[in-house]
């Protein structure tokens, strides 16, 4: 199919017809997903795990294969972790064999590959390359035991396996925002890949393909630790694991801000917000399950008795369920909730957990639950649970404000730095709670559209010096602002307090005096919550030029739209 897509320019819909055949014709050669962690798989549920998973990875190649050299480097990297895997695990060496030429038949390649590139692969390379590693990636997933043993050869090509899952969140989120637009699809090409980010910040494609290789290198080593480290300390691996996933979400900067817009577009509208709120309960439920899950795929997995799972049901899931339903928790607007309802969230939480461990330990004592573990294995396995159920809907909880108050501002401007835009500097005067006010008002949708970068506060206190509030750091006090000014270059100031001390009106009359290219704005609450007005008795001061006053004008309208 790559072959002939490279000859005759083959449609779309061709192309992943070839593609799902290939994936049949795999299955039915006894290769595919056949089991998972021992577990046997329908036909039917095998072969679409199959075609879903083989159509995926051969996409992922041929999405990643967007510079020179890229899908070659990352399959040579990837190929040699999974050879020395099969090695190290005692594995048929015929295979290993087998990856270890495909490995270095891809650093041949590379060599006239490479920028400037001589030589280019196609869809005849890129598709071969990724049915590849689909035939290998669940040869070893068929014979992996554990869970991280079944996460190593999905690691091992995560890079190009995470810009597919980021392209198809990103373009399904953009065909959400802009359903009449036809240029916007899921099979729409756009450039925002991962080598496209990585290419617009460092202007050279050797040096983002050299990152990327180093990328690849750093997961297929973490993914080898993992597994080894899973059964010698199984608490370390899993913390590990945790910090690879947030780490790779904060690498979803634009797809995270697309969402975000998304879903307060949705908001806007009344009956989504009361959806919001219905949704809550069932989305807690998901969450509970989760942990559920967790606890006894970690713990549990010895006895699988249908009674067995029916009597934990019912213990560990149903006081969650009985006490937040009857509890006011879920009268609340996340959106817009007090600290009193997160209060009372954790107070529900609490004594869900403590029913929980009074039945569970009375079942236990009783025999009523019977388990091959001992009673400090199973309250062990009692407290993850809870401390999962806790992190799952605190973290949703958080999540929800953070976005809204602080997450999609930030988003913002990180999209625009994507984009090279350049944005207004900006430093804060006091630190105060009118500070804080001006920050509220600040964090909104309706700021997104112009937004710019605060570089810090600065606060003539001396206590605050170099700590951080409000999510900014105290820079320093108005003596230091030639000496801020110098290493930050900032565009503005906003003065936040309604009164100022006479030698801060001293400190910020002299800089003025000798930068008068920065602008000077002030916020005042004597008028209204958020509003600005210039407010000083020194009339030099007030001596802003033409340019300066419409700058101001155009802020004062942004902060009243606010």
């Amino acid at each position: 199919m790559g072959l002939l897509d490279d000859q005759l320019e083959l449609s779309a819909a061709i192309k992943f017809f070839g593609q799902v055949a290939a994936s049949v014709i795999l299955f039915y050669f006894d290769d595919g997903f056949h089991s998972v962690l021992g577990y046997t798989l329908p036909t039917w549920a095998g072969l679409t795990l199959t075609v879903v998973w083989c159509v995926g990875i051969i996409n992922a190649f041929n999405l990643i294969d967007g510079l020179d050299g890229l899908a070659a480097g990352l399959a040579a990297v990837s190929s040699f972790c999974i050879g020395v895997w099969i090695l190290l695990s005692g594995q048929a060496a015929t295979l290993a064999v087998i990856v270890f030429i495909f490995c270095f038949s891809c650093l041949g390649f590379l060599r006239y590959n490479f920028h400037p590139a001589r030589i280019f692969m196609g869809d005849t390379g890129s598709m071969f390359i990724g049915f590849f590693f689909a035939y290998i990636s669940t040869s070893q997933v068929s014979k992996a035991v554990t869970f991280m043993s079944l996460l190593l050869p999905i690691l091992a090509i995560g890079i190009p396996i995470f810009d597919v899952f980021l392209a198809i969140w990103r373009r399904l989120v953009r065909k959400l925002n802009n359903p009449e637009n036809p240029n916007i699809g899921i099979m729409t090409g756009d450039h925002d890949h991962l080598h496209h980010r990585i290419l617009s910040r460092e202007h050279s494609q050797s040096k983002t393909a050299l990152i990327l290789y180093l990328f690849a290198a750093l997961t297929s080593i973490g993914a080898m630790a993992l597994v080894f480290l899973s059964g010698v300390l199984p608490a370390l691996a899993y913390m590990l694991l945790f910090l690879g996933v947030i780490s790779a979400i904060r690498m979803a900067d634009v797809e995270l801000l697309d969402s975000a817009t998304y879903i307060l577009k949705g908001l806007k509208i009344p009956r989504r917000n009361l959806f919001l709120t219905m949704i809550h309960p069932l989305l807690d439920i998901v969450l509970i399950l989760a942990a559920y899950c967790i606890m006894l795929l970690l713990c549990f997995f010895r006895n699988t008795s249908d009674a067995f799972t029916l009597i934990l049901l019912l213990t560990y899931i149903a006081p969650y369920i009985i006490v937040l339903s009857l509890s006011n928790v879920y009268k609340t607007y996340w959106l817009r909730a007090g600290i009193n309802r997160y209060f009372l969230l954790i107070k529900c939480l609490m004594l869900a957990f403590f029913i929980m461990v009074f039945l569970s330990y009375t079942l236990y004592m009783n025999h009523l639950i019977l388990i091959e573990l001992s009673i400090r294995e199973y309250f062990s396995a009692t407290l993850l649970y809870g401390l999962l159920v806790f992190a799952f809907i605190a973290l949703e909880r958080f999540s929800i404000r953070y976005l809204e108050s602080f997450g999609l501002r930030l988003l913002s401007v990180k999209k625009h730095k994507h984009e090279d835009q350049k944005l207004d500097k900006i430093l804060i005067v006091g630190g105060g709670l009118s500070c804080r006010l001006y920050l509220s008002g600040l964090f909104c949708q309706d700021q997104l559209a112009n937004p710019f970068d605060i570089v810090g506060i600065i606060d003539d206190c001396k206590d605050l010096s170099r700590l951080n509030i409000y999510g900014f750091d105290v820079l320093g006090s108005s003596q230091d602002l030639e000496q801020l000014h110098t290493k930050y270059a900032f565009d503005k100031m906003i003065v936040t307090p309604g009164r100022l001390q006479p030698s801060t009106l001293d400190n910020l009359n002299r800089f003025q005096k000798n930068h008068p290219e920065t602008v000077i704005l002030y916020f005042h609450l004597h008028l209204s919550p958020v509003n600005a007005v210039v407010q000083h008795e020194e009339k030099d001061l007030l001596n802003l030029n033409t340019q300066k006053i419409s700058l101001f004008n155009e802020e004062i309208d942004n902060m009243k739209k606010a």
